[in-house]
């Protein structure tokens, strides 16, 4: 052996009681760190195709969740910030250094099932080639079983299982029967089928100091991931997470440079605006923002790169019947009562405008029961111009009461025509009004048969529908009270009918376009002639989430 192969085979000896320390010490001290800058991960760049998984390389998001975590952890993530691969690599840290250990990654469907077997596959594989390149036994157990659902190690006698959270409630109760978990990864979380069922055979199952990761991509507001979320955020979540989130703006990649130092980006919409003064973005982000959403589209970057956790899970409901255009134009013509006067002594009714003796009124309403949940709901419009004048809404007010309010402020505005939705409750609200004798009570083609007021059906409740389309996409209203805002801004498509999303009522929604039909059908708006009359038909979520109804 000359010189020369001597200093090669010392070398090597070094290398390898490098490699034979370093494993017993993150092995022995569990020091995750250490494990990964001895993995390799694949990406998306050409001339880098394979990197360590080192510390050194990891995004800013991992390291800041790696610092930040708790060991009960739930996380609302952008797009393609490595969280689900950093977690990859502690399920495999954890089944390794955790004798007799049962890990769980549970994925919302099959195919992402065997995308994270065959990820975590990456980092297993790294090991065997270490193991195999310098004969080291203690880098890797041996394997006693490895398929596309569970890798069962030896002398450690650990287990990882990779689940489906089940496409229906009989698969997703029994995810987690029959084994004990040490430690959960619970993966787009959000887009479980059967959340309830799925946790509930789960979490039972877990050891009292599991350990456990949620990280999910934002979808909507009316799934279990979100109310989990939320309670994490403010201290109350009754399983112990902590919630992290991820803004765009964190991400070192989400940046564009500038062609010359003093190229000009100018922000284009209130978005844009708000990322400047209240984020403080860069130009270089702002520049990367405009490119992609010209590619994308607003709608779509909102929805998928988030400013902040309110934003991620508005913009990601996508069911939801006002766009984010359509939002900051309702919000812009939100007016203020002028006064709110005392009905009977009691009610409080907001006045927009003081009635006139030289204009003519419509007042509408929506009826509940008056038990505390939803409200019976009151509007006063003029009829030329369609403005709204006064608002009334109470969820303890029985009909009959109601009924007696309806025509105080019909009276009040100048026996005004008065038209309620009858069903329901409403019919305790006709028989009181026709008792009385008010004098102008509406009966048309809404009617049903002969009798008075507004009859909700399939084919009436689609012509509202239709209406609002109108009204919000062409800017055709000039005023609306908040109350009507919060309710439009959680209403969209729920078991193909639009309706309250998120256990928020659509009693204003309703109760105003009821009214606006009615003038609509009285043709009495100055601006008529730009109204089209449609052929209303059932709403199907296809033609919902196009924005196209006819």
């Amino acid at each position: 052996m000359n010189q020369q192969e001597k200093l090669e085979r010392a070398k090597l000896l070094t290398q390898k009681k490098k490699v034979f320390d370093d494993f017993l010490l993150c092995y022995v001290q569990r020091d995750f760190r250490l494990f990964c800058s001895y993995l390799k991960i694949y990406t998306k760049d050409s001339k880098h195709p394979e990197i360590p998984f080192s510390y050194d390389n990891w995004h800013g998001e991992q390291k800041k969740f790696d610092e930040n975590r708790s060991g009960r952890d739930i996380i609302l993530k952008p797009r393609q910030i490595g969280i689900s691969s950093l977690e990859l690599a502690r399920d495999l840290f954890f089944a390794l250094t955790h004798k007799g250990a049962r890990v769980l990654i549970v994925a919302h469907d099959n195919p992402t099932k065997l995308s994270l077997m065959n990820d975590l596959k990456v980092f297993l594989n790294t090991l065997k080639d270490l193991k195999a390149k310098w004969n080291i036994d203690h880098i890797l157990p041996a394997i006693l079983s490895e398929n596309t659902t569970e890798i069962h190690f030896d002398e450690v006698d650990s287990w990882i299982q990779v689940k489906a959270a089940g496409q229906n409630t009989t698969d997703a109760s029994g995810v987690g029967r029959g084994i004990s978990v040490a430690r959960l990864h619970l993966t787009e979380f959000a887009y479980w089928q059967h959340p309830e069922e799925t946790w509930g055979s789960i979490w039972p199952t877990a050891k009292d100091d599991v350990e456990c990761v949620i990280e999910s991509t934002a979808n909507g507001t009316n799934n279990k991931f979100y109310e989990m979320f939320n309670q994490g955020k403010d201290g109350t979540n009754p399983f112990g997470f902590k919630s992290h989130f991820f803004p765009w703006t964190e991400h070192q990649r989400y940046s564009t440079k500038l062609p010359a130092l003093d190229f000009p980006v100018e922000t284009k919409n209130d978005w844009e605006k708000m990322f400047i003064e209240k984020h403080q973005i860069s130009k270089e982000q702002l520049l990367w923002w405009q490119n992609q959403s010209a590619d994308m589209g607003l709608e779509k970057m909102l929805s998928e790169y988030h400013i902040d956790d309110f934003s991620a899970f508005r913009n990601s409901n996508t069911n939801k019947f006002l766009t984010w255009e359509d939002e900051t134009h309702l919000n812009s013509i939100i007016i203020s009562p002028i006064k709110t006067e005392k009905v009977f002594g009691v009610w409080a009714l907001d006045i927009f405008q003081e009635p006139d003796v030289k204009k003519k009124y419509l007042v509408s309403g929506d009826i509940a029961g008056g038990h505390g949940w939803d409200y019976s709901v009151l509007y006063v419009f003029e009829k030329e111009s369609w403005d709204l004048v006064a608002h009334f809404a109470a969820n303890i007010i029985e009909p009959h009461d109601f009924a007696d309010l309806l025509a105080e402020v019909g009276t009040m505005y100048n026996d005004a025509c008065i038209v309620w939705e009858v069903n329901n409750h409403g019919h305790a609200v006709s028989w009181k009004l026709l008792k009385n004798q008010y004098p102008n009570l509406y009966s048309g083609v809404f009617s049903s048969g002969d009798k008075m007021g507004f009859k909700t059906n399939v084919r009436s409740r689609d012509s509202l529908m239709g209406l609002l389309v109108e009204l919000v996409r062409k800017r055709m209203l000039h005023g609306i009270d908040g109350q009507l805002y919060y309710e439009l801004k959680n209403f969209g498509l729920k078991d193909d009918k639009l309706q309250g999303l998120n256990g928020v009522c659509d009693d204003h929604v309703m109760a105003f376009l009821i009214g606006m039909k009615i003038l609509e059908m009285e043709g009495l708006n100055r601006i008529k002639d730009k109204i089209t009359t449609f052929k209303y038909t059932t709403f199907g979520k296809r033609d919902f989430n196009k924005n196209t109804f006819f």
